[in-house]
């Protein structure tokens, strides 16, 4: 049986410090390092091998701007890549289909095309709601200007959203 990972509150809280751990990182095209600097896809990387859930993360170089030139929906390719390649057994990832904010969960991965060419190019976990400020619709992301922090999910992000991936967890 298959159930959403983050779901149970130990290790939901046990991956929530860790994202929050990173908060401040400055915003760095294919970096990940705590304090030091990171990217969208590489920040969640990080994450993913803290919790076990991937053995490894590995980029080729790509330029920072590859989405404007190219129609390649990178960022997904990308996640299958290290889905398929480098996930720990006992891991799967599935897709959601829906754009109902009601229906994410906290861990979902949300993936959006930012720029005009519609191609997904930016990459953020799911808090939904943030204990410490009792807002809600929060989630988390590396994006350039502002490192690691945490944003509102609203009309702007809702009408970019492409995609969104949950990490379950076979039991």
């Amino acid at each position: 049986m298959w159930v959403p990972y983050f779901n149970d509150d130990a290790t939901w809280e046990k991956y929530r410090a860790e994202v929050l751990s990173w908060e401040g990182t400055p915003y760095k095209h294919l970096k990940m390092v705590k304090g030091r600097g990171a990217d969208c896809t590489m920040f969640i990387g990080a994450q993913w091998l803290y919790m076990g859930i991937l053995e490894q993360v590995k980029y080729d170089y790509y330029p920072k701007d590859w989405h404007i030139h190219k129609p390649t929906e990178f960022v997904i390719q990308q996640l299958h890549y290290h889905w398929q390649n480098y996930s720990a057994p006992g891991f799967d990832i599935l897709k959601i289909d829906t754009r109902c904010e009601e229906d994410f969960m906290r861990g979902d991965v949300l993936c959006f095309a930012l720029s005009t060419t519609g191609v997904t190019n930016h990459a953020t976990i799911w808090f939904g709601y943030f204990e410490e400020t009792k807002q809600r619709r929060q989630m988390y992301n590396s994006i350039n200007g502002h490192g690691v922090c945490r944003m509102t999910y609203g009309s702007f992000w809702r009408d970019k959203l492409t995609t969104i991936f949950r990490v379950m967890r076979e039991v």
